[in-house]
């Protein structure tokens, strides 16, 4: 008798036994393409209900590209109101950020340099096209700038506000929020930036502000056909992709401990014991940090915060925690970003896992890739994009107004499993989220506190 699991792969195109995939099980029964020259399915944003969106995309690890994201009537419509002083008065006060440098002409070296927003915003209003703002090396979850761009209120107060939604209402039940980013950054007059092919390790919407982004999408099946940096060790049913260098995950991230508990379950559980005035037994060295106050709410070993859209090549704390390298410091003399005077950078001495090694101009070194399937698609300003997690993407991004810049924001969600209970889990993920992130870090009306 065929397993089911089986009989979904061999629906989508994959042998079991296919020998490309052999160095690892692929387990993945999502959607993927049959043939290159597939298009991505279109939807206007908000015109299914979230239930339906979770049935035709959520679940069946199928991207869409969703319209209209900023119609009068679209909770996200705040976005295409922001100006460049809106966002220093917003995000400004004293916001620390990690800006990305480029290298040799090119962004994606692992060059990253730690300035205030406004020193960003300075650079960047006067046409820097050497810098971009990273969400790398975040010390937390749901941090600044970002976090003072969305509201934990209703879309009718986050809209007063010019602010977006903390959890966007469009989307199901079923993804729960796992941090938020914007992304800004500017390309010289003609001139298109890679941001390399890589996957994420979450659920993402990507809302595009300013400019426009051209992606080459390659689904979890073609893992095998990647070169990734790091050995895979497994692709999870939906999508979440292991590597043998780092612990193993459930397949919405969490980390089971030697004691039987997850990552998750102990930090919810010990939250409890504090709402309640209990003791713990367990050595406060051992205490789990909440959801937005580290790295360790995804297990460094796990998660390295790489889930990036644009034309940025993360490699912060998976590598750098475990021994397998990190990051270097250096002077900078600013000759290439233009902005004058040495600083001190830091230097990345490792590659992500994530990242792939395929070189386009080299196809010859990697037969694989060949045989891979891509879908290309562009997304415009006022529009969005639906990708499920382990879906390797290729980011190209230009410019529609020379003025403006290309600025995004995206939406991290824990990634559902397939073929599993979802609720209990999902039940666990909304308690540490509301606890952590809603009432803790957005309890001034809806708002950031800091």
């Amino acid at each position: 008798m065929v397993d089911k699991s089986t009989k979904k792969r061999k629906r989508q195109g994959q042998a079991p036994n296919d020998p490309v995939s052999a160095r690892f099980a692929n387990e993945y029964f999502g959607y993927a393409p049959r043939a290159r020259g597939e298009t991505l399915p279109r939807e206007r944003y908000g015109f299914l209900a979230p239930d339906e969106f979770h049935s035709r995309y959520v679940e069946k690890r199928q991207p869409v590209v969703l319209t209209h994201t900023f119609d009068d009537e679209s909770e996200l419509a705040s976005a295409s109101t922001w100006t460049d002083e809106f966002l220093r008065q917003r995000c400004g006060a004293g916001s620390k950020v990690r800006m990305e440098l480029r290298e040799g002409g090119r962004f994606g070296c692992g060059v990253y340099r730690d300035v205030t927003f406004d020193e960003f915003m300075d650079l960047f209003s006067n046409g820097d096209s050497g810098v971009y703002l990273s969400a790398g090396g975040k010390n937390e979850t749901f941090a600044a700038p970002a976090r003072r761009l969305v509201c934990a209120g209703d879309a009718k107060s986050a809209r007063e506000k010019g602010l977006l939604p903390l959890r966007p209402s469009a989307m199901p039940e079923s993804l729960v929020p796992a941090d938020i980013n914007l992304w800004m950054g500017r390309a010289a007059k003609g001139e298109m930036t890679s941001s390399g092919l890589h996957h994420d390790f979450h659920d993402n919407l990507y809302v595009l502000v300013r400019g426009e982004k051209h992606f080459k999408l390659y689904a979890p099946r073609d893992a095998g056909k990647m070169y990734t940096n790091k050995d895979i060790r497994w692709v999870h049913e939906n999508g979440l992709i292991n590597y043998k260098c780092f612990p193993s995950t459930l397949q919405d991230g969490d980390v089971a401990l030697e004691d039987g508990e997850t990552v998750l379950e102990r930090r919810v559980r010990k939250a409890r014991l504090v709402d309640a005035n209990i003791d713990d037994d367990e050595s406060d060295a051992d205490d789990e940090p909440g959801f937005g106050e580290g790295h360790d709410d995804f297990d460094d070993d796990v998660f390295d915060g790489v889930d990036d859209f644009d034309e940025l090549e993360e490699s912060i704390s998976a590598d750098s925690s475990s021994g397998d390298g990190g990051t270097t410091d250096e002077e900078d003399d600013g000759s290439d970003t233009g902005d004058g005077g040495a600083k001190k950078v830091s230097r990345d001495t490792c590659d992500p896992a994530s990242f792939s090694r395929v070189e386009y101009d080299k196809l010859e070194k990697y037969p694989l890739f060949k045989s891979a399937t891509c879908i290309e698609v562009t997304v415009r300003a006022g529009e969005a994009l639906y990708l499920p997690a382990g879906w390797f993407h290729d980011v190209s991004s230009g410019e529609t107004s020379a003025a403006a810049g290309h600025c995004a924001v995206n939406y991290w969600f824990n990634p559902p499993p397939l073929g599993e209970e979802w609720g209990p889990r999902r039940a666990l993920w909304e308690e540490d989220f509301k606890r952590s992130v809603v009432d803790k870090i957005f309890r001034n009306d809806g708002e950031a506190a800091t």
